[in-house]
């Protein structure tokens, strides 16, 4: 145990100090004193992997800074310390709504079980805990969780005010206003990539790295991301290709890769269907593979398609950019000029739909039906919302910027508005014979077709009407939706937070040097969530608040197991089972195990 009898359940790690041992080494601060606080801390997470935080939004856990908020599972909580390490064997665990988690085999995870299990533990009967999230179901079918709340600002609508909710005080049937947010940082750091490999080491060809991500870079991970293929992660194959049709990307793409890493593709024309101008442009690159793999192209299938972590917390044209290269790669847009994107992981799909939403554009994604559509996800972005994609976004695809000119942007679309007549009423005269035109045609809606939804330019209608009038709370309120371009739906539904899990598709064991941090959180459970909303532990129980709950969750021994100890009240050693040690540690009873 500690100084303060408290009970090490976990094999200790030791260093081993030398003679010649640096004391005065700075690199080393960190070290000492996450010592004195924590113990050594044993059990991390891959760099990469994805939190959500309060007032950041999602970001990787490499980026994640002492005093940061994240997501538990009793709402945000702050971090406490932050960890840096190195790993040399990790374990990939790919679920089955396609996220992946990456973990040192020490790791440990609440499973459905009632056990906390480390990595290394899991099997495939094992299922996870997902954090506990009250969700509200909108009347287009959104569904928002509290993990989506840093996406966005809630209000709802009361008389003729809008009031500022959380996402955990929505009820049903409330006129719900979402106003998106986006959290984007101005530079992002790639992180330390260094290619040294002993099989290629005398024959292989280096190229330029970029230090940041830039617009570049960005829109070329798009690109790979849609039309992309490498070969698989493990092979030393060092080819990257890239398969379209369309001229004008295929010549993007070429410029891309030749300005940033000054290599020269080959190029290999290939007949899909009736599209005989498609090619195939492929980099032999190990150094690139690496780097790509590096930067989160780490998957093989369609299936494990995800975003680069990094898309996440850079800025904003950096995202335009991304999305610009997947949706011209992959989307698609139908002759009203509605934009489509279908992917084979729907959370793939939502990781799209909240980068979307970090640039104010509004969409709706599906989860698909069907035996051979199963785990597959559509997204679509509407009417005005399709125009702000055009303005924020764009295509280089000719005939893509062609049908995205015949979009309305006056029409109506996912629950644009809705319950907006009542103040419309306060602001248009009570005559018809008083408006003409296309007021005409607003004042119809609002006093005969109520449940009509309303768009924006309804209310650019309705605010050119009130101008000259006195102003009123309800002028100022349509006013302030119209200029904030805020979307309004209705709250069809909200679902209590239940204890749900996710099954593990496969478990991999990956050795190499893999960066890995730990973080420690101020949470009763200690335990924060990750990718898909997934519980985990962290970096270590073991301080002066642990009450016998945590104890108990953490201890890897069974109950029966007993143990050494010295009681309290001084009966000298004596065996006790844990369980009876949980028990009257709960009555405020005090032992020392040895």
């Amino acid at each position: 145990g500690d100084a303060q009898g408290r009970v090490f359940t976990f094999p200790i790690p030791t260093y081993s100090i030398t003679k010649d041992f640096d004391w005065d080494n700075k690199n080393l601060e960190s070290v000492w004193e996450m010592t004195r606080k924590y113990g050594i801390p044993y059990f991390c997470l891959a760099h990469d992997t994805l939190v959500q935080e309060e007032s950041k939004g999602k970001l990787t856990i490499g980026n994640v800074e002492k005093g940061d908020r994240l997501l538990t599972e009793q709402g945000y909580k702050k971090v406490g310390q932050v960890f840096h390490q190195t790993a040399q064997k990790i374990i990939q665990i790919k679920l089955e709504n396609e996220a992946t988690i990456r973990a040192t085999p020490t790791h440990r995870f609440p499973t459905s079980r009632g056990k906390i299990k480390t990595a290394g533990q899991l099997s495939l009967k094992d299922k996870l805990l997902l954090s506990r999230q009250k969700q509200v179901v909108l009347d287009s079918k959104i569904v928002l969780k509290e993990e989506d709340e840093p996406n966005f600002t809630f209000y709802v609508l009361k008389e003729d005010l809008l009031e500022k909710k959380k996402l955990a005080d929505l009820k049903k049937d409330d006129k719900v206003f979402l106003e998106a947010r986006g959290q984007f940082m101005n530079e992002v750091d790639i992180g330390d990539f260094s290619f040294a490999d002993s099989v290629f080491a005398n024959n292989t060809k280096q190229i330029n790295i970029p230090k940041k991500l830039n617009s570049k870079l960005a829109r070329l991970l798009g690109y790979l991301v849609g039309d992309g293929s490498y070969t698989g992660k493990g092979k030393r194959l060092p080819v990257v290709t890239f398969t379209n049709g369309e001229e004008a990307i295929l010549k993007d793409f070429e410029k891309i890769v030749t300005d940033l890493f000054g290599i020269s593709l080959a190029i290999r024309k290939r007949n899909v269907g009736k599209n005989k101008s498609t090619k195939t442009l492929s980099m032999s690159s190990v150094v690139l593979r690496e780097f790509l793999q590096f930067l989160g192209l780490d998957y093989v299938s369609a299936g494990e398609k995800k975003v680069p972590p990094l898309i996440f917390q850079t800025n904003e044209e950096n995202v335009a950019q991304f999305l610009g290269g997947l949706f011209d790669a992959d989307g698609s847009v139908d002759k009203k000029g509605n934009i489509v994107f279908v992917s084979a992981n729907l959370e793939f799909v939502k990781q799209i739909w909240q980068l979307l939403i970090k640039l104010g554009i509004f969409s709706r994604f599906i989860r698909l039906e069907g035996k051979r559509k199963e785990g597959y996800g559509k997204l679509y972005i509407l009417g005005k919302h399709a125009v702000d994609f055009k303005n924020k976004v764009g295509f280089v695809t000719p005939w893509k910027q062609n049908r995205l000119k015949s979009v309305k942007s006056d029409k109506a679309c996912l629950g644009d508005y809705v319950g907006l007549s009542g103040l419309l009423r306060k602001i248009l005269p009570e005559e018809r014979s008083a408006v003409s035109g296309e007021m005409l045609a607003l004042w119809e809606k609002v006093y005969y077709r109520h449940r009509t939804k309303l768009t924006r330019h309804d209310l650019q209608l309705a605010l050119q009407h009130s101008k000259g009038k006195k102003s009123s709370t309800a002028i100022e309120t349509i006013k302030f939706i119209y200029e904030k371009n805020l979307l309004g739906d209705r709250v069809q539904e909200t679902r209590p937070r239940t204890q749900e899990s996710v099954s593990i598709k496969s478990l991999t064991v990956v050795k190499g040097s893999f960066p890995v941090v730990d973080v420690t959180i101020d949470s009763k459970s200690h335990l924060f969530a990750i990718e898909s909303g997934v519980l985990t532990h962290n970096s270590n129980f073991v301080n002066s608040d642990m009450d016998p709950d945590d104890a108990r969750s953490m201890c890897p021994l069974a109950g029966d197991e007993k143990v050494l100890i010295r009681s309290s009240w001084g009966r000298g050693l004596e065996y006790s089972s844990i369980r009876n040690i949980y028990e009257g540690s709960a009555k405020e009873n005090h032992y020392q195990v040895y």
